[in-house]
């Protein structure tokens, strides 16, 4: 099998395409004692229509996350945490939205757990029986987040985005998984968990060639069949329009969310990296402890706790949330449209102060293996970017940049969400 040059290849980070699809993505450091490896596979919680072969299939809540579990209990080594744990390697499995990733970390044998790695999640071993065993811990673990802080408010939140479809969360309804039967989890696996849908990181203490050929090697010997598929993207193009939600919960504490969608497809990936990083700032500017809305809202005693603000996206859009515990809803969502909307512009002092934290983390970033990963992951996951960010991205951040991303967002689209515990 022969290897081709990805096109993104720099100093710290190789990126190559094997011949069966799996993008290898290598970061040596020999000054290390460990190595760490990540299989992702594209297929997550939020993958719920496609056509494989022909035929148009539609999966219900909890599928990719029953998968996840299914192969790390039924693996050719029996269960893989405890195999793992007596080989004192460490291995977990994480399901996402839009992907499901195994990884391992160890000093020492990591050739041979490498090869277990790939095996465990490319070969299905499992069948009507040990899946059923599979579900088991799965109703607890939905039980647990019925029972968990904020499950109505997050549930509320996510049929606010995912309007049109019937996507509420990866673990799915006891009903749901209760009744998923073998053969369509099995061609999950026959369909998705495929080089062609992959990517593997390794990173840390490693022999750069002969990884290469042992991941060559190992993949020819499982030679899994090829399947043709596409996925059918939910469609969340809806807009927020303004809409107002509240949620009644005596159990919890007053909190009001304004929730901003922003239509990204215009930008590149690498332009959507550096938006991020834009957007952070002026979150931090107007949101963070130093910031005037939260003085303000301090002086006045309607809340004791910070501003609560992230950035997510999903497929072309990005998610602004800006929260708060407060029972003052009108007064803070007025502060956070009125600065939003003004767009208020960064004092220079503090966006420089700001980008040399930003170089110093970037710094430190640059000198793990796993971090640089990290980056990986986060920056194809979110950006559609295959590459890390780099201090050379950092150190080109300038204020004028800023200026410009900043005024060409439009924060007009948005929700508000407000839990209360009573009317």
């Amino acid at each position: 099998m022969q290897i081709t040059n990805y096109p993104n290849i720099d100093e710290k980070v190789i990126y190559e395409k094997l011949d069966n699809g799996l993008l290898l993505i290598l970061s040596q450091d020999t000054t290390k004692h460990t190595a760490f490896a990540e299989l992702m596979t594209n297929f997550g919680g939020m993958k719920k229509d496609f056509i494989a072969d022909g035929k148009e299939y539609h999966l219900i809540d909890g599928i990719a996350h029953l998968l996840e579990h299914t192969l790390i209990d039924n693996s050719k080594y029996g269960n893989v945490l405890q195999h793992f744990n007596e080989q004192y390697v460490t291995f977990n499995g994480i399901t996402t939205k839009e992907t499901t990733s195994f990884y391992i970390d160890t000093a020492k044998n990591f050739e041979s757990a490498l090869v277990k790695l790939i095996n465990i999640v490319n070969v299905a071993t499992f069948d009507e029986k040990s899946l059923e065993t599979s579900k088991l811990p799965i109703y607890d673990e939905i039980r647990k987040n019925e029972d968990r802080r904020f499950y109505n408010y997050n549930r509320k939140y996510t049929e606010s985005i995912f309007a049109n479809s019937d996507f509420r969360n990866n673990l799915g309804t006891l009903e749901e998984i209760k009744n998923v039967d073998y053969e369509l989890v099995k061609k999950c696996h026959d369909i998705f968990y495929h080089p062609q849908n992959q990517i593997l990181m390794i990173s840390g203490n490693f022999d750069m060639d002969e990884i290469k050929e042992l991941v060559i090697k190992t993949y020819e010997e499982i030679n899994k069949e090829k399947h043709e598929f596409k996925f059918i993207d939910i469609d969340i193009s809806d807009k927020l329009n303004k809409k107002e939600i509240t949620i009644i919960d005596e159990k919890e504490d007053e909190l009001v969310n304004v929730t901003f969608k922003l239509d990204i497809s215009h930008l590149t990936g690498h332009e959507g990296l550096m938006a991020a990083y834009y957007i952070s700032y002026f979150l931090r500017d107007n949101f963070d402890d130093s910031s005037s809305i939260y003085e303000d809202l301090i002086s006045k005693r309607y809340t004791v706790f910070p501003i609560d603000y992230s950035i997510s996206k999903i497929y072309n859009y990005l998610f602004i949330d800006i929260g708060c515990f407060t029972n003052e809803k009108e007064y803070f969502v007025n502060q956070v449209l009125e600065r939003m909307k003004n767009k208020s512009q960064i004092e220079e002092e503090k966006f420089t102060l700001m980008k040399k934290r930003e170089i110093v983390s970037q710094i430190l970033k640059e000198e793990s293996c796993n971090a640089l990963m990290r980056s990986i992951v986060d920056n194809i996951r979110d950006h559609s970017y295959y590459d890390h960010d780099k201090l050379s991205d950092v150190e080109s951040l300038s204020i004028e940049g800023y200026k410009e991303f900043i005024d060409k967002f439009d924060f007009s689209d948005y929700f508000i969400i407000t839990q209360k515990k009573g009317e």
